[in-house]
Parts: structure tokens; sequence; C-alpha cells
């Protein structure tokens, strides 16, 4: 699976729904060979990783958090956190997106 580099991900807005739960939303750059089908959820004892996947608009990418999409271009994944540390994973680094 292909990752996006911090760079090409904008807009990263994080919302806490309730007490488990938190939204994500991103933009990411608009390219015409490829899409984000949402986020790979990968979970270990203290953290949750979410891994971005960019997908070639000629291939089906499975992932295990699908992005709604929004009006506004922005994708939104729901996550539920478990009182653990949210990352985003990029090709080239992390970024600490709860809590904050």
């Amino acid at each position: 699976m292909r990752l996006y580099k911090q760079s090409d991900i904008t807009g990263i807005v994080v919302e806490s729904l309730d007490y488990k739960l938190i939204e994500l939303k991103y933009i990411p750059i608009l390219e015409t060979l490829y899409y984000s089908p949402g986020a790979n959820f990968l979970e270990s004892v203290d953290t949750i990783n979410l891994e971005l996947v960019r997908c070639s608009i000629n291939s089906k990418c499975e992932v295990t958090n699908k992005a709604r999409y929004e009006a506004s271009g922005q994708l939104v994944l729901t996550v539920e956190h478990k009182g653990k540390a949210v990352w985003i994973v990029f090709k080239d680094g992390k970024l600490k997106i709860y809590p904050k």
C-alpha cells in the first residue's frame, strides 16, 4: 500500500465525538491518478496508528477504515480511540492527533 507524505495532506481537523470516538477530517492533495479510500487501523498496546492510504484510480484498495466524502471536499474517518494515543502515519513520518 502506498501512503501519503505529510505535505500531501492538509486541513487536518480532529473532533472528539464522545468519550471513545474521534472524527478525523483531512484533505489529500488533488491528483488525477490517485485517491484516498481511507486508512488502515493498526493498534498496539498503547497507540493506534492510522495509515492514510494513497490508491491508484485503476485499483481498488481495501482499507480497515473507509473514509466518507463531504461536500466540502474533506474526507472523514471515525475512529474509536479506546483511550490510546492516535497517530497518523505518513510515508515520511508520524503526527500525533489525539490527545493533543
